[in-house]
């Protein structure tokens, strides 16, 4: 899996989950550059961790901004010396005998399974050279060399799951779309408020507060203190838990998509696993765009169809200056939810898939 925050795991775990009630699996190892602690947070099947980075992704210098030359001077690194670190995969790969791989979305291990023979399934709803074609000058060499080891690996798919809503125009020969996929966790709303110690006689909403699991060094608390109309709940590690301000942190465990789906509301940026699990729990969603990101566009048009979302710009965000349109929001008709059984289908097609080969 890719190590881009912490959406290719929240798409991988429930999968990985179903595909195992559906069929034994005698042996799972996950290949991905995230800590151990955040994978065991989403992934309670047994596996071995392999923390090797396989691709890059995008650095970020925060949640709404890329670190472009310092992603580009990463994807050169990793190209530099691509067959040794091909080789290096294959060797590992050969060890471990696999008889399926699953990526979200490297493609050195695409490309690594290919030349073993062994049959891949590429399971994404973006593809990174659309992401990376869409930063730099792919007439540049480089850039052009970048994309076309991409779009190799891409190619040899064996099968490829998008869920929705994924970016159209995949590089993927086989290309099946499925609905979107959810963690697996239920909603507690009355539970949620009494781990925080909210009272069981205070109604004002409670509204999550959240840019996603890339770190941000500030969120703007003592804007939020002064909002006196809701109750926020704030991700992030420094958030104070005093007054109507609440600290992510204090939930412990609480898988994420159950904290979204037990709360009045929810405020952030328009990522995959943020998007759907309001739109599946029918929870008010105000995002701000970045513009900038390439599957940000085809996320938004699916909310407008599917959700209870309303764009709010980045400096309504950093001033907290909100809560008319959440108003807005709650005025709304609530759209009929949409399907969202796609860990479920998922699995189903790669048991099938793989029951053909």
């Amino acid at each position: 899996m890719s190590g881009h925050g912490f959406g290719h795991l929240a798409q991988t775990a429930p999968v990985l989950a179903a595909l195992a009630q559906q069929t034994p699996l005698e042996a799972l190892t996950l290949c991905c550059a995230l800590p151990a602690r955040k994978i065991r947070y989403k992934l309670t099947l047994p596996h071995i961790h392999d923390s090797e980075p396989r691709d890059v992704g995008l650095i970020q210098t925060d949640p709404m901004q890329p670190d472009l030359p310092a992603t580009a001077a990463a994807l050169d690194a990793l190209h530099a010396d691509w067959p040794q670190k091909l080789a290096r995969e294959r060797e590992k790969m050969a060890a471990f005998r696999p008889d399926v791989v699953i990526a979200n979305i490297p493609y050195l291990t695409l490309e690594a399974a290919q030349g073993l023979g062994i049959p891949t399934v590429a399971l994404a709803s973006l593809s990174w050279d659309r992401i990376v074609a869409g930063y730099y000058d792919v007439a540049e060499p480089r850039v052009a060399a970048w994309l076309q080891r991409m779009r190799v690996a891409y190619g040899g798919v064996d099968l490829a799951l998008a869920p929705h809503p994924a970016m159209a125009d995949a590089p993927f020969p086989h290309v099946v779309e499925i609905p979107p996929i959810l963690d697996a966790a239920q909603p507690d709303r009355a539970g949620l408020r009494a781990q925080l110690g909210i009272s069981p006689e205070e109604t004002r909403p409670l509204i999550l507060v959240s840019l996603g699991g890339i770190p941000i060094d500030a969120l703007p608390f003592d804007l939020l203190r002064r909002e006196r109309r809701g109750l926020f709940l704030i991700d992030h590690p420094d958030a104070p838990h005093e007054e109507n301000l609440y600290n992510v942190g204090r939930l412990g465990d609480w898988p994420f998509g159950a904290v979204i789906g037990s709360v009045d509301g929810v405020v952030g940026k328009p990522g995959y696993g943020m998007s759907v699990e309001c739109a599946a729990h029918g929870i008010p969603f105000l995002y701000a765009r970045r513009f900038h990101f390439a599957d940000e566009a085809s996320i938004c048009a699916w909310l407008a169809q599917h959700g209870r979302a309303r764009e709010i710009t980045l400096e309504q965000f950093f001033q907290a200056d909100w809560w008319a349109d959440f108003e807005a929001v709650l005025a709304q008709p609530t759209p009929p939810r949409p399907a969202h059984d796609g860990a479920q289908e998922a699995a189903r097609r790669i048991r099938c898939f793989l029951q053909r080969e």
